[in-house]
């Protein structure tokens, strides 16, 4: 896994990331950083899909990375505020 990580993150935007969840593989998505919502665009969308997965409790992101915005390793509303800005 930890390859894996280090591969993805010396890769460009666009690779591939994988939602896994008790090793089976959900779904395999494009990756692109501050695509919260997986639509293959970062735009305000993402930024309001941050805010109502955080305070009202809407569906999580498929790929947390993807969705780490500003890269510091958690989905928290400093992603939201980053993309936002």
């Amino acid at each position: 896994m930890r390859s894996l990580m280090s591969l993805v993150k010396s890769l460009p935007a666009v690779a591939v990331c994988l939602t896994v969840i008790f090793g089976n593989c959900l779904q395999a998505t494009e990756f692109r950083r501050g695509d919260f919502n997986s639509d293959g665009r970062s735009d305000i969308g993402d930024g309001i899909a941050v805010f109502n997965y955080l305070f009202y409790g809407a569906t999580a992101p498929l790929c947390r990375d993807a969705a780490d915005y500003n890269d510091d390793g958690r989905n928290d509303i400093a992603d939201g505020v980053y993309l936002l800005g």
